[in-house]
C-alpha cells in the first residue's frame, strides 16, 4: 500500500472566506464604535474640568490663599490665586467637539471650601450635557 502525504495548511479559497467574514465584521462594528466617540470625548473633557477644580482647591490649601477658577473662553479657563497664574487650559485641542459654557468664577478658600455652590456645564457638539458642581464645603462632583 501507498502511504499518502500529510499536507497540513489552509488552502487560499479559506484565507479568502476568513478575511471576507473578518471585513464584513468590521464593516458591522466601525460605524458602531465612531458613534460612541462624542460621548467618550465629552466624558473625557468633564474628568479634565472635575480634576481642575480638585487642583484648585488643593492649591488653595497648600497656598493657605484663596485660589479661583476663571472661564477665559469657550474651551478656557485658568486658575490662578493673586493675580498669579497656575494653570491655563484649552481643551480645544484634545476635545475639538465640546464646549464649556460659561460660568461663574468659582473660588476656594484656604480652608478647601468654596464661596458658594456653583455648577459648570460641558457641551457636546451632539447636545449631551454634562455638570460639574461644587458644594459649599469644595466638594467636586461630577453630576
Amino acid at each position: 500500500m501507498k502511504k499518502l502525504k500529510n499536507n497540513s495548511g489552509f488552502t487560499m479559497l479559506e484565507m479568502f472566506i476568513v478575511i471576507s467574514i473578518l471585513g464584513i465584521m468590521a464593516a458591522i462594528a466601525i460605524p458602531n464604535f465612531l458613534s460612541y466617540l462624542p460621548k467618550y470625548r465629552l466624558n473625557g473633557a468633564t474628568r479634565v474640568v472635575a480634576s481642575d477644580l480638585m487642583f484648585t482647591r488643593m492649591e488653595a490649601v497648600k497656598l493657605n490663599r484663596s485660589a479661583y477658577m476663571e472661564f477665559t473662553g469657550a474651551k478656557q479657563y485658568e486658575i490662578s490665586y493673586l493675580g498669579k497664574v497656575l494653570r491655563m487650559r484649552d481643551i480645544s485641542e484634545d476635545y475639538p467637539d465640546v464646549d464649556i459654557e460659561d460660568f461663574d468664577k468659582i473660588v476656594f478658600t484656604s480652608r478647601g471650601s468654596s464661596d458658594a455652590n456653583k455648577t459648570v456645564t460641558i457641551k457636546s457638539d451632539n447636545g449631551q450635557t454634562k455638570v460639574v458642581g461644587v458644594g459649599i464645603a469644595g466638594r467636586v462632583k461630577i453630576q
